[in-house]
């Protein structure tokens, strides 16, 4: 396990496979979590955050923190790992990729959550406008407060 600490401007990282704890710091920057269970945690600014990269098979069950800023969190894209997305403050995009069993957090904001790429979702919106998207599977919307629009897409 490594931990790989950002600078004020946009940093871009991938971790290792071994399951990394990536901090992003102040800038836009894009971290990108492996094979491990990786938590990637963007800080101030507009961060680009996945819990996996485009070339390998399976990953870990990673956690992805936005920070201040409008942040855009997806999780893993390939096997059947369990992420943990928080948006914290401002718009965030937040989308659920694999089949296990995610939680999807806005936080303040008025924030997009994506669920409906898997199934056996949680997804709260919590403060804002906010609009949750669930697919097929057995998925949990939490609106919380504010106005928030709450989809199924069959």
């Amino acid at each position: 396990m490594a931990i790989f600490t950002g600078t004020v401007a946009n940093d871009s990282y991938l971790a290792t496979t071994e399951g990394d704890n990536v901090r992003g710091l102040a800038g836009n920057d894009t971290l990108t979590g492996n094979s491990g269970s990786d938590t990637l945690n963007g800080n101030s600014d507009n961060d680009l955050l996945f819990a996996d990269s485009l070339t390998q098979t399976a990953g870990g069950n990673d956690s992805l923190f936005g920070g201040q800023g409008n942040d855009t969190l997806v999780g893993a894209r390939f096997g059947f790992s369990a992420d943990s997305l928080g948006g914290n403050r401002d718009a965030d995009l937040l989308i659920a990729s694999t089949n296990g069993g995610n939680t999807l957090f806005g936080g303040q904001g008025d924030d997009t959550i994506y669920g409906s790429l898997s199934n056996g979702n949680t997804m709260n919106g919590d403060l804002g406008n906010d609009v949750l998207v669930a697919g097929r599977g057995n998925d949990r919307m939490l609106g919380a407060d504010g106005n928030d629009t709450l989809l199924v897409v069959l």
